[in-house]
């Protein structure tokens, strides 16, 4: 199952709990998308703490991003001087299937530290890619959301499922895992963030608001709009994603 964002104004608030922090810190989110287009201004965000549409006070991102008709990433976090952007092309827009995308991030100021994955493969970054310059901002007063800015300026549009953020970056293969298994690493300690990295997993399977968080952290996500929808592909937790597509 999945929530359906109305690429409009629905957004999930998971409030601001420490955990879900950002700044010189190594991350990682992953979520399954299917979208219908790029989004709100064509920018439509996944996952991120921004209070408007605005990259400063702190903010960070993970959201969609077109060039040259061509549909793919983005992150991007608030320096004091210049902002970190990293962006990579792929067809992740209008193929009326789920794709789990991630992004990784090493906590530095080189676009280097970003990397992008979709369907368990890294994709190459192209476009716009710009270096931080100064000290990374602090996130502690703004608002964890899904699908959106707090505002409600840059919904995403499309369907997302199984978001989780880690407070450490995953290889290649435990992003496989979770891609195919999305509760692999929310297991055992799961509140312990010092253990496995889990700071926040919401599955978004529809039946209740605020949604839950798996990871034992309660930061639990209040919903507004983002309708249930039937669309996504486990089968007994397990996603079918073709050997092609995770280049095996």
């Amino acid at each position: 199952m999945s929530r359906d964002f109305d690429g409009v104004d629905d957004v999930i608030n998971c409030g601001s709990g420490g955990a879900l922090d950002a700044i010189n810190q190594q991350l990682t989110v992953c979520a399954w998308i299917s979208p219908d287009t790029l989004g709100e201004g064509g920018l439509g965000r996944i996952v991120g703490k921004m209070a408007t549409s605005t990259m400063n006070s702190g903010a960070w991102a993970f959201f969609m991003i077109g060039t040259s008709g061509e549909g793919g990433l983005r992150f991007q976090k608030n320096f004091t001087t210049t902002n970190l952007t990293a962006s990579a092309m792929s067809t992740v827009t209008t193929s009326g299937s789920m794709k789990h995308v991630a992004v990784t991030w090493l906590g530095t100021v080189q676009t280097g530290g970003v990397v992008f994955y979709v369907n368990g493969v890294v994709v190459a970054k192209k476009g716009v890619q710009t270096q931080a310059v100064g000290t990374a901002i602090g996130d502690s007063s703004l608002t964890f959301c899904i699908g959106n800015t707090l505002d409600g300026t840059r919904t995403f549009d499309g369907r997302i499922a199984h978001v989780q953020f880690y407070r450490r970056v995953l290889d290649i293969n435990e992003i496989r895992a979770v891609m195919l298994h999305p509760a692999m690493l929310a297991t055992g300690s799961i509140a312990t963030v010092g253990t496995n990295g889990l700071a926040g997993y919401w599955p978004l399977g529809g039946f209740s608001s605020p949604e839950p968080d798996l990871s034992g952290n309660q930061f639990r996500g209040v919903v507004t709009g983002a309708v249930y929808h039937v669309q996504e592909a486990p089968v007994n937790e397990t996603f079918v994603v073709s050997a092609p597509q995770m280049g095996y």
